[in-house]
């Protein structure tokens, strides 16, 4: 069921919608879809048009007049991008009708209302990482070699990065040609201590680089960190690692960490270690990489992950994705959000995502075997509706 809080109305409303496991069946369905770019099953049901019916029309009477929705998931829900649900009219979302920011967890929401963001042209500052060098792989380590543990995946380049990076920094400066100059992590110098020093005395956080959830069938961190741990002897963080704590399913990695002399505590950063950080000036933090709203579902107490992990920092806002993202379709989506909320009019840090990916859906071009579903249709949600807003939507 569904709880809806109206500012201007004392009452709660509860709106029943179903058990869960029906809509998690859907939500499925819908990310194996429209979530990986691919048009449903022919001969399905449009697990879309699905939802749209089970999730959001029973809300709809609840929200007339309503132009911000701010949506605190639980279970499965954390997984679906609400915005690329279909819209009222045949070939749009709701995105063409609605700003939609997630609040973690309920009891965030006073917090987040006590304080008011401040204005981008207030002491700006801004961090950005991208065009990182993990490295090159160096020779297996003795447990890899005898076949004790799987092979520690390798994080390929990512060159869309760098100018995402570039093209950001020279937008800053143009928009605030007082401030001082952004701060720019790439190749070998994106190390994990360099950009752990630098945040919190950045108003703005944007890391270009390889994000991982390993709730998924995929490699991860805890592979490294289990190679680690048996190759130093360090039976207790081998412990803590079986026991599959949920700050360590996901992360983001940076310079070097392709490199087994490097231990994975040097490069990479998990959500464990995210919450932990001194953040509390930092308004935004973009984490322009895979996968980084995912996170373990705890019940009442939202997902743990990457995107928690941040906030509990201290910053006010967090964007993060919900899959695997297109490189060049992020540096454009990156590329629009920015110029809104940076503009000399700048718009809410909501609004600014849902245009830009407005943008997207008016602008997107096929390309290297990414399709359209339909030949005149729309672009799939798959290349402009994983990234997510969460925290201060203002």
């Amino acid at each position: 069921m569904a709880f809806v809080v109206r500012p201007e109305r004392q009452e709660v409303v509860i709106v029943p919608l179903g058990p869960s496991q029906a809509l998690a069946k859907w939500i499925d369905r819908w990310r194996a879809s429209y979530g990986a770019g691919k048009a449903p099953p022919a001969g399905e049901t449009d697990p879309g048009a699905e939802l749209r019916k089970r999730l959001w029309e029973p809300l709809a009477k609840h929200l007339e007049g309503v132009k911000v929705v701010l949506v605190s998931p639980d279970g499965p829900l954390h997984g679906l991008p609400w915005a690329a649900l279909p819209g009222s009219r045949g070939g749009t979302f709701l995105v063409h009708e609605y700003a939609f920011a997630v609040v973690p967890v309920p009891q965030l929401l006073p917090e987040l209302l006590r304080g008011a963001p401040r204005s981008a042209s207030e002491q700006p500052s801004l961090l950005l990482a991208g065009g990182i060098d993990f490295g090159e792989q160096n020779a297996p380590a003795a447990g890899a070699r005898a076949g004790k543990l799987p092979p520690v995946p390798v994080y390929g380049p990512l060159p869309g990065t760098e100018s995402e990076v570039n093209d950001l920094e020279k937008r800053f400066r143009r928009a605030f040609p007082q401030a001082p100059p952004p701060l720019v992590l790439g190749e070998d110098q994106a190390t994990k201590q360099a950009i752990l020093a630098a945040a919190p005395a950045h108003r703005f956080l944007h890391l270009a680089t390889h994000g991982f959830f390993a709730g998924e069938s995929e490699s991860s961190i805890l592979l490294a960190e289990q190679r680690a741990a048996l190759e130093r002897g360090d039976l207790r963080r081998l412990a803590g690692v079986a026991g599959r704590h949920p700050g360590l399913l996901s992360g983001l990695v940076f310079a070097g960490v392709n490199r087994s002399d490097r231990r994975p505590e040097e490069t990479i950063l998990t959500a464990l270690e995210a919450a932990e950080l001194e953040l509390g000036q930092v308004e935004l933090v973009v984490l322009s990489a895979c996968n980084t709203g995912r996170g373990q579902v705890a019940g009442g107490e939202g997902v743990l992950g990457l995107q928690r992990a941040f906030q509990l920092a201290g910053a006010r806002s967090v964007v993060a994705s919900l899959w695997r993202v297109p490189d060049e379709e992020t540096h454009q989506l990156m590329r629009e959000f920015y110029r809104r909320v940076w503009s000399e009019r700048p718009v809410p840090r909501v609004e600014a995502l849902r245009q830009a990916q407005l943008w997207m859906l008016e602008n997107w071009k096929p390309r290297g075997g990414l399709e359209r579903p339909a030949p005149q249709g729309p672009p799939p949600p798959y290349v402009w509706a994983s990234f997510v807003l969460s925290g201060d939507w203002r």
